[in-house]
C-alpha cells in the first residue's frame, strides 16, 4: 500500500552490506515481501525486466521476465503473493510472486505515458496515466478487468494512494 511500514527492528549503526549483484541496468525501488525482493530493471535497450530475489542472499530465485515497453520505466506493487508490474505503455501484468509464472496481461486504455507506480490493495490495483490529461484506474486483481476510471488533472510521477488501512477508494 506503499505506507512505508515494515515489521523489521529498525536499522541500527554499524550497518553492513550482505550481498551485492549486479542485474546489468538501473534498479528501481525494492518490494520486500517474505523474504524476496522484488526489482525491475533498466534493459540496455528499451524495456524492463522483473526479478525475485532471496532477501538473504541476493540469489535469483527468478527472472528476468521481459515487461517491455518503449522506454525503461517500470514499477511494481505486491499484495496477497502477487506482483503486479506496469510499465511505460500502460501494460498492467499480474505474476505469482513465488514461481513468476504471469497470470493475467491487460493494457490500459485511454492514456499513452504510465509513470506511476500501481498501488495493490484489497482486490484492486491502482495505477495512474497521463498523455491527454490523466486518469486513476481500477484494475481487479483476479483477471485483470478495468473496473473503473476517473480523470485527473495528471496521471503521472506518483503512486495513488489509498486512505486508511483495509479501506478502498469507493467507485466513482
Amino acid at each position: 500500500a506503499h505506507t512505508g511500514g515494515h515489521t523489521h527492528d529498525p536499522l541500527a549503526p554499524p550497518v553492513t552490506q550482505i550481498w551485492s549483484v549486479d542485474l546489468g541496468g538501473a534498479v528501481s525501488y525494492p518490494l520486500i515481501a517474505n523474504g524476496v525482493t522484488y526489482v525491475t530493471v533498466a534493459d540496455a535497450g528499451y524495456g524492463t525486466r522483473l526479478y525475485a530475489l532471496n532477501l538473504s542472499t541476493g540469489a535469483a530465485i527468478w527472472g528476468p521476465i521481459e515487461l517491455g515497453g518503449p522506454y525503461n520505466f517500470s514499477a511494481a506493487a505486491y499484495d496477497a503473493g502477487r506482483v503486479y508490474a506496469i510499465n511505460f505503455s500502460g501494460t498492467l501484468q499480474a505474476f505469482d510472486a513465488s514461481t513468476g509464472v504471469a497470470l493475467w496481461s491487460t493494457q490500459l486504455p485511454g492514456q499513452y505515458a504510465f509513470t506511476s507506480p500501481p498501488t495493490a490493495v484489497n482486490g484492486l490495483v491502482y495505477g495512474g496515466g497521463a498523455g491527454s490529461g490523466g486518469t486513476v484506474y481500477g484494475v481487479g486483481v483476479a483477471y485483470g478487468k478495468v473496473k473503473w476510471t476517473a480523470s485527473v488533472a495528471n496521471g503521472d510521477l506518483s503512486s495513488p494512494p489509498v486512505p486508511g488501512r483495509g479501506r478502498s477508494v469507493p467507485s466513482p
